[in-house]
């Protein structure tokens, strides 16, 4: 059946007073309530011929399939696309092509850019890099749980006074042995540090997150630890010297002056300068650019130095070499490392702040178990 002309021009009408009640809105010039109102008008009068005689016109139809496929935000309401062909006057068989305003049409969508409309959630969080060339987890260890001190017995002197051999029928005084233990009692540290005002949707948005923070705020502990460990070595007033000119040279002469001393060196501490300057040492030639390492540097490791254990420390280059008997110089009590949240605190701002911390302490019993290389 033709859509007869007065049914047409009615749908024409109201989708052009519909159209304009559109533009009018978004200047501001008209409020929702008019726009809400000519929006129910047409779609009135939509659902009324689609439900009469015309429904089965093929024009009709058509202006239906464009409408819901391609522009309109809803096919039965003469919005979009629709209503843009009904405006031009088309007509399948007196009008069959009409050009629209393509600006017209579809200035009212916007379509989700690329990188939001189906992105790929990654799992995790990518952090930055950590520099982790500690020393600490290389020194023997004990749990300490609520202790708060260390308790310690220290020999500060041994001297000997005579001559402990002597003949069998000797009548004269025996040799003597003084020596001096003072009791050493030290306090554990405790080393924490905060993550603060962290909305509480941030927290909740997967375990990852919560992850990552709390490998942020372990980091910085284990940072802390390195230095304190290091500080009570210095603090301690280890022997210090350096005899040679190469770092392989100065490395050998403190062994064997760690030795004369009743220790027996294990691990090698070294900044990563000069351990760049002993794995690029060369032999049998020029030291600078000829010969063959004296390192073999296929291993991937310094340890070939008389089976030292050999940890690059961070650091930018300028702290000493120290030499380590790790079983004589002393140990690390640490405690357990605890991880909580303070969601009260900001409760009326949905904010939540971190908590990492835990005790510890590196109690030198044996100074003589440290030689540190250098002139001062």
């Amino acid at each position: 059946m033709t859509i007869t002309t007065p049914t047409r021009e009615a749908l024409q009408r109201a989708g052009a007073e519909l159209s304009n009640t559109v533009e009018a809105y978004q200047k501001g010039s008209a409020t929702r309530a008019q726009l809400q109102a000519k929006t129910d008008e047409v779609a009135a009068m939509q659902r009324a011929f689609e439900t009469g005689p015309a429904s089965t016109d093929p024009a009709q139809a058509a202006l239906r399939s464009l409408g819901g496929s391609l522009g309109g935000t809803d096919g039965n309401t003469g919005i979009g696309l629709a209503a843009a062909v009904a405006k031009s006057g088309f007509d399948l068989k007196s009008a069959p092509s009409v050009r629209l305003s393509g600006s017209a049409v579809f200035k009212a969508n916007v379509f989700p850019a690329a990188t939001t409309l189906r992105p790929i959630d990654v799992a995790n969080v990518a952090p930055l890099g950590q520099d982790r060339r500690f020393l600490w987890p290389n020194l023997p260890s004990t749990h300490v749980g609520s202790e708060t001190a260390v308790s310690d017995y220290v020999q500060s002197v041994r001297t000997l006074t005579g001559t402990v051999e002597r003949a069998v029928d000797a009548a004269t005084t025996k040799a003597n042995v003084d020596v001096t233990v003072a009791a050493s009692v030290e306090a554990v540290k405790q080393f924490a540090v905060t993550i603060n005002s962290i909305p509480n949707v941030v927290l909740q948005s997967g375990p990852s997150m919560a992850a990552f923070l709390g490998g942020e705020g372990s980091f910085q502990v284990n940072k802390a630890l390195d230095a304190h460990v290091l500080a009570q070595i210095v603090a301690a007033t280890p022997a210090f010297a350096t005899t040679g000119t190469t770092t392989i040279d100065k490395v050998r002469n403190a062994i064997a002056a760690m030795r004369a001393l009743g220790a027996s060196p294990n691990v090698l501490v070294i900044n990563p300068t000069d351990l760049a300057a002993a794995d690029l040492f060369r032999v049998g030639g020029s030291a600078a650019t000829d010969g063959p390492y004296a390192i073999d540097v296929t291993s991937g490791r310094t340890s070939q130095m008389w089976g030292l254990q050999v940890v690059e420390r961070i650091g930018g280059g300028s702290d000493p070499m120290y030499l380590l008997d790790t079983a004589m110089l002393g140990h690390l009590y640490v405690g357990d490392l605890a991880f909580e949240a303070d969601p009260y605190s900001e409760f009326k701002k949905n904010l939540t702040t971190l908590r990492i911390e835990m005790n510890a302490l590196f109690h030198v019993r044996n100074v003589q178990g440290a030689y540190r290389i250098a002139a001062t």
